[in-house]
């Protein structure tokens, strides 16, 4: 109790070569003191789509060997408690089938003894949002959950290319559905984005200085594929079609429609996409990556012909942009170096650059006059 003779008694398994980290999340004591459950998420590049896998295990004191209590995506990470009665306690996304993040809370009795389930999950509650916490009363008639409702929002905001700042943004989704910006149409006065607005996620467009948007397309589970952007030209939509969005080992098909509207076409199927980009015109490079096990492949591809060469294959999760030209990516790791690599097409050389005091680099865009990146990342104070 104060702190002395600190060990390790239970840590991160190692799942396989697919697994590109893992981490304890959620943590609770079984009645009696002597056994911990916990949950174990395993970050695979290869099913990114469907999100992390969570493990709920147990463990005792003692440091035998962890129980497996259950297995699954839909799990969220921080909501768990172990009940006097038994019971553990823990939150799970309603409907499998639904895209929208609902989760209830579920109750499988342990054997405190062994660790082992006894008997199958039960359903406790139900509620709209996710679950971000559970806790007990000390004789069990009690349980206090937090849930949010919070939905992500699409909002546009001017960029000062001199100064380097945005402006204030403003909100252009006005409804309180989920909304995903993915893409800009050519002319800068129209956005397309993700929208769960009506049941299944769809892609819509709207202006910004209109208040309502306008349907495009639907594809099987979008919200799983890789995000839908345009052709070089500005005059295609390209997008994902996700059969079996559980199974990484089925294709996924990359599908073309005119931005003016019409019947989707085929382009090309393979498994394990999770993104692609096209440069614009009058270049007509098109890049999609893919994911197999812990390494990420690069592959050119024409919206007439097809699947093309592979340009690239790294190691590691990897977040990248193509150059507006077509000639170059720029990509930033997950390391926390704050390393920038640039990798050109033709001849395939590489170029590191560090970027001082900005360890966390995540996301980036290439701007405009390809002569820059935009690159979101956490402050040097979190």
């Amino acid at each position: 109790s104060n702190g002395e003779n600190p060990h390790k008694f239970a840590g991160p398994t190692d799942l396989d070569s697919r697994s590109s980290g893992t981490q304890i999340m959620a943590v609770s004591w079984a009645p009696g003191g002597q056994r911990i459950a916990y949950i174990e998420r395993h970050s695979d590049i290869a099913t990114a789509p469907l999100g992390d896998s969570y493990w709920l295990q147990t463990r005792a004191l003692a440091g035998e060997q962890s129980q497996m209590i259950l297995s699954d995506h839909r799990i969220a990470p921080e909501g768990l408690c172990w009940a006097p009665d038994g019971r553990l306690l823990y939150a799970l996304r309603t409907d499998p089938k639904n895209e929208r993040n609902d989760y209830g809370v579920w109750a499988i009795r342990v054997d405190p003894a062994t660790g082992k389930a006894k008997g199958n999950p039960e359903p406790v509650s139900y509620g709209l949002g996710w679950i971000g916490g559970l806790s007990i009363t000390a004789n069990g008639k009690r349980l206090v959950l937090r849930r949010e409702n919070t939905r992500p929002q699409v909002f546009v905001s001017e960029f000062d290319k001199g100064a380097h700042r945005l402006t204030t943004p403003r909100r252009l989704t006005l409804d309180e559905n989920d909304n995903l910006p993915t893409a800009w149409m050519p002319d800068s006065k129209s956005v397309l984005f993700l929208s769960s607005r009506e049941g299944p996620w769809k892609l819509f467009r709207q202006e910004i200085d209109q208040p309502t948007a306008e349907f495009m397309v639907e594809g099987r589970n979008m919200m799983f594929g890789p995000a839908p952007r345009l052709s070089a030209d500005g005059q295609q939509v390209l997008f994902g079609d996700v059969p079996r969005p559980d199974d990484p080992s089925v294709p996924i098909r990359l599908m073309s429609m005119p931005v003016s509207g019409g019947v989707p076409r085929l382009l090309l199927e393979e498994r394990e996409i999770n993104n692609f980009i096209c440069a614009r015109t009058p270049s007509a490079v098109c890049v999609l990556s893919k994911a197999h096990g812990t390494t990420i492949s690069f592959i050119r591809f024409d919206t007439e012909r097809g699947k093309g060469r592979e340009i690239a294959k790294f190691d590691g999760w990897l977040n990248w942009g193509l150059s507006p030209n077509g000639s170059q990516l720029a990509l930033v790791t997950d390391d926390h170096r704050g390393q920038l690599r640039f990798h050109s097409l033709d001849p395939g050389a590489t170029r590191d650059v560090i970027v001082k005091q900005w360890p966390a680099l995540q996301s980036l865009d290439w701007a405009a006059d390809g002569g820059s990146v935009l690159i979101q990342s956490l402050t040097p104070r979190g």
